[in-house]
């Protein structure tokens, strides 16, 4: 059985607003950027106005040229939502909340026997 492509979940990253922004720090033109990146200035201009759905050559391309890490430029979007949470039960029997972080950093907290 195969399972439906859930549009919302599976969305392309917005990447338009960043390349904006990082083009603008760098004091760059759509016309330099284009040239120093390859890629033409009406892409890089849809591309910016989320108009175009770049593809990972194209992207990589721009973030080349902008000298900024590939992997930023994808995950500078990540939805702000709440982070998922769920009380979870230690082997020990106490109780506490199980938070999902961004990779790489992490937190704590005393465990809670009554379960608040």
């Amino acid at each position: 059985m195969t399972k439906i492509y859930d549009q919302q979940r599976f969305k392309p990253p917005k990447v338009g607003d960043e390349v904006h922004r990082l083009r603008r720090a760098h004091g760059l033109t759509l016309d330099e950027l284009a040239t120093k990146s390859g890629v033409s200035k009406a892409i890089l201009s849809q591309i910016e106005h989320d108009k175009s759905n770049p593809t990972l050559s194209t992207i990589w391309r721009i973030t080349q040229a902008l000298d900024h890490p590939l992997e930023d430029l994808l995950s500078s979007n990540k939805p702000s939502s709440p982070l998922p949470a769920r009380m979870a039960a230690s082997p020990s029997g106490f109780w506490g909340w199980s938070v999902c972080l961004h990779p790489c950093s992490g937190t704590s907290s005393r465990p809670n026997r009554d379960r608040v």
